[in-house]
């Protein structure tokens, strides 16, 4: 059967460790300069180096074509006659007065802004 450690047994283990691995940091930050030197030395980049994440790279943006241009604001099409300050261009979503409307037997046409000429 093992015999569990003691108290001061695993303190002496944390102190051991603990100087372990300052002799590592020492050692770790006395070649860095040396490295850092070497990279510039031999012009390595980071992706040779492996320090680029990997997978795929992004991919670029699409130019603005007709298709998928944005088309800035729309002219106002449909209007609310109960109240003339809402209105929508008829693009995107409907707008929920506009839907109400129209599941209550109102026409889309008789909701058209009406243009003067």
């Amino acid at each position: 059967m093992k015999k569990k450690p003691d108290l001061a047994a695993i303190n002496a283990e944390i102190k051991r460790l603990e100087a372990e691995a300052a002799k590592l940091m020492g050692l770790r930050n006395s070649v860095r300069p040396q490295v850092i030197a070497a990279i510039k030395l031999y012009q390595f980049t980071a992706e040779e180096l492996g320090l680029v994440a990997k997978g795929k790279p992004p991919k670029p943006a699409k130019p603005a074509t007709d298709k998928n241009r944005l088309r800035g604001p729309q002219p106002m099409r449909y209007q609310d006659p109960g109240n003339p300050e809402r209105q929508w261009s008829g693009t995107g979503k409907p707008p929920g007065w506009f839907k109400a409307l129209i599941a209550g037997g109102v026409s889309k046409e008789s909701l058209l802004i009406k243009t003067a000429g």
